[in-house]
C-alpha cells in the first residue's frame, strides 16, 4: 500500500478525501469501494511498526538510530489512526440496504 511514511502520509490524505467526497455525493459503490481498500490496508493491531530509515545527510555515526526509529512508529502509529478513522467513516455511512454492499459481504 505505502512503502514509505511519506507515502502512507499522502495515501491516508488521499483516502481521506475520496471518503469525504463520497459521503458528500452519497456516492454509495464508491464509499463501499473506498471501505474495502482502506481496510485491506489496515496492519492486524498486534504488528509491529517497522519503517527502516532513509538515506540522510549525516553520517550512521552520528544517527541516533534508535532515536529515528521510535519517530517513525510514532508516525506510522498516528497513520494506521487516521487510516481506522477514515474506515469507520466510511462503514458508519455506508447504506447496508444498497445490494452493492450486501454483494461484498
Amino acid at each position: 500500500w505505502a512503502r514509505t511514511p511519506q507515502e502512507l502520509c499522502e495515501a491516508v490524505a488521499q483516502l481521506e478525501d475520496e471518503v469525504g467526497e463520497a459521503i458528500a455525493r452519497e456516492d454509495r459503490q464508491r464509499l463501499c469501494d473506498l471501505f474495502v481498500r482502506g481496510a485491506s490496508a489496515l496492519s492486524p493491531p498486534d504488528e509491529p511498526a517497522t519503517w527502516l530509515p532513509g538515506c540522510c545527510a549525516a553520517s550512521t555515526a552520528d544517527v541516533d538510530w534508535k532515536a529515528e526509529q521510535s519517530s517513525l512508529d510514532q508516525l506510522r502509529d498516528a497513520q494506521e489512526h487516521r487510516l481506522r478513522a477514515t474506515v469507520i467513516a466510511s462503514l458508519s455511512n455506508m447504506d447496508f440496504q444498497y445490494s452493492g454492499v450486501l454483494g461484498r459481504a
